[in-house]
């Protein structure tokens, strides 16, 4: 962790959502970069390999306006079929709360970069590419912060014919979000409905495929929700499937799959009939 003394006067005159390039004390040549979001200063020094945070002033009415306002603006970039630029591969440069959102889940620097997520300074969103073999077919766009709707945004396409698919094995688990197939897919197979809906597109696919399905939707549990959508739509699909003459499992945990473990995951798999 970079010593606090050897950048914070450094830092004192950025504003929100800006960031720069400067000379660090290990020497010259503006290897240091300092930015500053929502939750304080943060720090990253090339020549150091490492990196600091120092928390910051409470975000005034005026900033907060300021900071959707921009979004608001970068938002306009996300309209159409190809991926958002500019791209920020270098997870290192992201504001906390986007790398927090992979961590959160258990993901590493390495995951992102197989998912080939990247941070779109313009609207403060992560962007998940999804790619049928080296071409990119669709993506999503997804905010950080409760204030900033919607929560996601996606490529100007065809979403029905757009199957992310990751992992193999014998049976086949549908997920609503990407990073929850993404996580499944480590240990099984995993398709994302990106959504809690079976388009006739997919459930064609399912058939041809002909193995095991599990449905893994959200459990929306009260008292945060006062309806279970996740479970409902849940049960719809297992109707859907078993009409189709799929064998199917319903399950249903206290948490998203991206959000549990992949021992927790292999255990749940493997479970018993539900």
């Amino acid at each position: 962790m970079l010593k606090p003394d050897s950048w914070r006067a450094l830092a004192a005159d950025l504003g929100l959502g800006r960031s720069k390039r400067v000379d660090h004390d290990c020497g010259t040549g503006r290897t240091l970069k300092i930015s500053r979001d929502s939750k304080g200063y943060n720090a990253y020094c090339w020549r150091c390999s490492d990196n600091g945070f120092l928390p910051g002033p409470r975000e005034s009415l005026a900033e907060k306006l300021e900071r959707l306002h921009e979004a608001a603006k970068g938002e306009a970039a996300l309209n159409g079929a190809s991926l958002p630029e500019p791209r920020l591969y270098a997870v290192v440069e992201w504001p906390i709360e986007a790398k927090l959102w992979f961590y959160r889940a258990g993901l590493s620097n390495a995951d992102i970069g197989t998912i080939g997520a990247y941070y779109h300074a313009p609207s403060r969103r992560v962007v998940l590419p999804v790619r049928q073999g080296i071409n990119v077919v669709y993506w999503q766009a997804r905010s950080l912060r409760s204030d900033q709707l919607p929560k996601y945004m996606a490529a100007d396409t065809d979403r029905a014919k757009v199957i992310p698919t990751y992992g193999l094995s014998a049976s086949i688990t549908l997920t609503e979000d990407l990073l929850s197939a993404y996580k499944v897919g480590r240990v099984a197979e995993a398709w994302c409905l990106l959504g809690t809906s079976l388009s006739p597109h997919l459930l064609a696919l399912l058939m041809q495929a002909g193995k095991p399905v599990n449905v893994w939707l959200d459990n929306d549990l009260p008292p945060k929700h006062l309806v279970n959508r996740g479970q409902i739509a849940a049960l719809k699909v297992a109707k859907q499937l078993r009409a189709a003459g799929l064998v199917v499992r319903n399950i249903v945990a206290p948490k998203d799959p991206k959000l549990m473990t992949f021992e927790q995951i292999k255990e749940l798999l493997n479970g018993p009939p539900i």
